[in-house]
């Protein structure tokens, strides 16, 4: 009867080892079509910058990009190193309309705060 039991427990245990990995899988699925063919938007160049900021920008940088707050910011370096700009879509928070607003950002040649306002917005002290 204890061999029984033994043989029940050891079983049992063998099974949930060999679950987790099928649950990770299902949590390791890939970005949607829609996300594939946004990101196709991209030139090489572009997505190797975009890249090197997600996975290497620090939170100033990151920040700087269009959605991308100091929460997001968070999850995306909890989620690096992303391979593609597809795969931005699995961070949790960016969806594919944040990732149309970034590629459009790369498209335009990464312009900052400063492009985007002019110098004619500073006010003269006196």
């Amino acid at each position: 009867m204890k061999r029984f039991l033994s043989l029940l427990i050891a079983l049992s245990l063998s099974s949930l080892a060999f679950a987790a990995p099928a649950k990770k899988g299902a949590e390791d699925k890939g970005p949607g079509k829609e996300a594939v063919d946004i990101a196709k938007a991209l030139t090489p160049t572009q997505e190797k910058k975009l890249l090197a900021i997600i996975n290497d920008g620090d939170d100033d940088a990151l920040t700087s990009l269009p959605g991308i707050g100091p929460k997001l910011a968070a999850a995306v370096k909890k989620a690096r190193p992303v391979k593609d700009a597809a795969d931005l879509v699995l961070i949790d928070g960016i969806g594919e309309a944040t990732l149309k607003n970034l590629v459009k950002h790369a498209k335009d040649g990464f312009p900052t705060k400063e492009t985007k306002t002019g110098t004619g917005s500073k006010k003269k002290k006196s």
